[in-house]
């Protein structure tokens, strides 16, 4: 079992870092250095999950997770975790954005966001916050970050883990198809979506499973997504592009 380890450090060390993001009250909540990053622990998942962090950190199944590495302190004080920075990597909002990628890539991509997903819930997992900003890609690998929401099934009620299992196989459909389309999808409206989906050319098999998701009606992946990954042609994601236009994202 890998350990949590524990990093003490001083204000002034704190403040001479860069700083990642900010709170709703501009106050600063994730910093990086030297490869580091450093998030603030609103959310106590190390007091309520540290154990179950160090088992998970040496899942194979796994790898692609970032957990927590080590808790870390200020001038004493308990203030946040650590993982690793991976400088290279970017948001799946950003990284669609930004780059131009043939559609056999962007089947790669969304292949590895499955199979992880996949692996997720066989681990009776659910990341309960799954969205384009916390899947980073470098173009070619894919890493999940930001478990401050997770949901483990021996701990949690099984009424709101089973919600939030159907949540995520939906938020996991929006995210394949901000790759596919290169716009972020995640604020679309369920109504807009659901137009939409009907609007696509993708096979009505697909189209089926992505709406039955939407209304919550799924509580695990299908087995025939990948399939239905391969079955995309490229006037799919013309089509796609063209109806993303009009959404009022």
């Amino acid at each position: 079992m890998s350990d949590i380890g524990i990093i003490n450090i001083t204000k002034d060390q704190l403040d001479n870092m860069k700083v990642k993001k900010y709170d709703d009250n501009d106050n600063p909540k994730i910093w990086v250095s030297d490869g580091i990053l450093y998030k603030k622990d609103n959310h106590n998942v190390i007091k309520r999950y540290k154990e179950d962090f160090e088992l998970f950190r040496d899942y194979k199944d796994l790898e692609k997770c970032v957990f927590p590495e080590n808790e870390f302190f200020v001038d004493g004080k308990y203030i946040g975790y650590t993982t690793p920075y991976f400088e290279d990597y970017k948001s799946l909002c950003y990284r669609m954005y930004k780059n131009k990628y043939s559609i056999n890539q962007k089947k790669k991509i969304m292949k590895k966001i499955v199979k992880l997903l996949i692996k997720l819930n066989e681990n009776d997992i659910v990341h309960a916050d799954l969205n384009t900003c916390n899947i980073i890609c470098n173009g070619q690998d894919i890493k999940l970050i930001d478990f401050d929401r997770i949901k483990i099934r021996e701990y949690d009620d099984e009424a709101m883990y089973m919600w939030r299992l159907k949540e995520q196989v939906n938020y996991l459909n929006i995210c394949l198809l901000t790759v596919l389309f290169d716009t972020n999808l995640i604020n679309i409206m369920d109504e807009e979506y659901m137009d939409f989906i009907n609007e696509l050319t993708i096979t009505d098999e697909f189209k089926r499973y992505l709406l039955s998701c939407l209304i919550l009606n799924e509580k695990e992946i299908s087995k025939e997504l990948l399939n239905y990954i391969d079955s995309i042609k490229r006037r799919d994601i013309v089509k796609g592009k063209e109806l993303v236009k009009s959404l009022q994202l």
